[in-house]
């Protein structure tokens, strides 16, 4: 697969409740569900970035003896980042605001690129947590949607690679 850039990634919306992917992880290394996405599913056209932020949460597990701080990886935590040119008859910016105003979550699939074999991503259910409108007097009106991992359909977020 050849070098991916940021503007190679796609989110992708369903209108379904999300379902498990296929194909668990292979090994211990290996922590991707390997398939075909079991939902019919949407590329969300007009984003202008995506982004995701995962990082661990971690707990000091040091002891005299280390003298040096040592850490404990504890609970995955994600965040993603959507920004869009703001357009309220833009079914996807749309999709994305009601996400924000509503409470409940949403579910996307958020990949490195558009769906091929290899491209990988996490499909989760996301709350819409913020979503800062920019009005600068110079630039086109633009929003950015962060948005964490919910729970909706008690399928937790998954790491996933298509084949």
């Amino acid at each position: 697969m050849p070098a991916l850039i940021g503007i190679n990634g796609v989110a992708y919306r369903t209108s379904q409740a999300r379902t498990t992917w296929p194909g668990g992880p292979t090994s211990a290394n290996t922590p991707y569900f390997i398939g075909s996405c079991p939902n019919s599913i949407t590329a969300m056209g007009g984003i202008a970035t995506v982004m995701i932020d995962p990082k661990w949460a971690t707990d000091d597990v040091s002891v005299r003896a280390s003298q040096i701080a040592l850490k404990t990886k504890t609970l995955q935590a994600i965040t993603a980042k959507i920004e869009i040119p703001w357009d309220p008859n833009n079914a996807d910016c749309q999709f994305l605001m009601d996400g924000f105003i509503f409470p409940g979550t949403i579910p996307l699939l958020i990949m490195d690129s558009a769906i091929t074999t290899g491209v990988q991503g996490i499909w989760a259910d996301w709350v819409v947590i913020e979503g800062p409108k920019d009005q600068n007097i110079t630039k086109a009106q633009r929003v950015t949607f962060t948005l964490e991992p919910g729970n909706a359909t008690n399928i937790y977020p998954q790491w996933v690679q298509s084949s």
